[in-house]
C-alpha cells in the first residue's frame, strides 16, 4: 500500500473484522461485501429464494441498482412485502426461522455499509461524484 492507508475495505459481516479495521484504520470506510451478503441471503431466505425466481431478481436490484434513497427504501419494503418477508407476518413465522426474520433487519439497519444508495451518499458529501 506505498505506506498509503486504505480508503475503503470490503468484508464479510464478521464483528471481530470490523472492530480490527476501526481500530487499526480508524478512518477507513468500512464497507460489506455485497456477493457475501447475497450468499448469506441465499443461505438464510432459501424458503424465498427457491419458490420464485422473481425474488433473486427483485433481491439482486436492491443489493446493486438503486441509487435515490427514496426508490431503494421503497424498493426493499415492497420485496418485504410481495414475498411475506416482514416481521409482522404470520406468514413468515411459519416458513422462516428467527435467523432469516433477523437477517432482515441485521441488513436494512447497516444498509449504510452496503448499499449503493449509501456509498454515493457518502461520496456525494466528500465532493467525489
Amino acid at each position: 500500500m506505498l505506506g498509503r492507508k486504505p480508503e475503503t475495505i470490503l468484508t464479510d459481516q464478521s464483528a471481530s473484522i470490523a472492530c480490527a479495521i476501526a481500530d487499526v484504520f480508524p478512518e477507513t470506510c468500512h464497507r460489506l461485501c455485497a456477493w457475501k451478503i447475497y450468499q448469506n441471503a441465499t443461505e438464510n431466505l432459501s424458503y424465498a429464494f427457491h419458490p420464485s425466481w422473481q425474488f433473486v431478481s427483485v433481491f439482486s436490484l436492491c443489493l446493486n441498482d438503486y441509487e435515490e434513497e427514496e426508490e431503494w427504501l421503497m424498493a426493499w419494503n415492497t420485496m418485504l412485502e410481495k414475498y411475506n418477508l416482514q416481521a409482522e407476518s404470520e406468514e413468515m413465522f411459519k416458513r422462516a426461522n428467527n435467523v432469516s426474520q433477523q437477517l432482515l433487519k441485521d441488513l436494512l439497519g447497516i444498509k449504510r455499509k452496503w448499499s449503493l444508495v449509501a456509498l454515493q451518499s457518502k461520496a456525494n458529501a466528500q465532493g467525489k461524484l
